[in-house]
């Protein structure tokens, strides 16, 4: 590839970056201007517990809305960047990842907005970080961990020149 095309492709990289961030900010200076979140308290005279929360839900459900976006556009990038050379490609990893955050997100709104006891909302969003975090953990770093501890020889500068140079020469194939 000529210098050129990477820096159109670097450019358009920090374009996407951009955008995302912009994207981010107006969607939360927006929300806080709209609807301030006010702390309410609540009072349990058995127990004798104060709980606090959050007076608004808008904010939060836009917040997930954007996060499954985000999941989306990092499914829709690690599909184009599939044919990468396998030290260097995460694809099969983020996209899996991506999905299943997906799915998790999903199946998260009925079990949040579905309930109204503030216990069980606290709960079913702690439970939901969770498994996203531990299934990012588990699909990302995973694999490496077996090929470090497990399969040793496979972890060489050799073995890592000799994928790069099988990866270039697939590259120039002319037919």
């Amino acid at each position: 590839m000529s210098k050129k095309g990477k820096i159109i492709a670097t450019s358009i990289d920090w374009m996407r970056f951009i955008l995302v961030l912009v994207v981010q900010s107006l969607l939360g200076t927006i929300l806080m201007i709209k609807s301030p979140p006010v702390v309410l308290s609540h009072l349990n005279d058995e127990k004798k517990v104060r709980l606090f929360e959050c007076s608004s839900d808008s904010q939060f459900g836009a917040q997930v809305i954007y996060i499954g976006c985000v999941l989306f556009v990092c499914a829709i990038q690690s599909f184009h960047t599939r044919n990468l050379p396998s030290y260097f490609s995460e694809t099969q990893s983020i996209t899996y990842s991506s999905g299943i955050s997906s799915i998790l997100l999903i199946c998260f709104f009925p079990l949040y907005y579905g309930n109204e006891d503030i216990n069980l909302r606290t709960v079913a969003t702690a439970f939901l970080i969770l498994l996203i975090n531990i299934t990012l953990m588990i699909i990302m770093f995973a694999p490496k961990l077996y090929l470090i501890y497990f399969k040793p020889e496979n972890n060489t500068k050799n073995n890592f020149r000799i994928e790069m140079i099988d990866y270039s020469k697939s590259l120039f194939v002319i037919s």
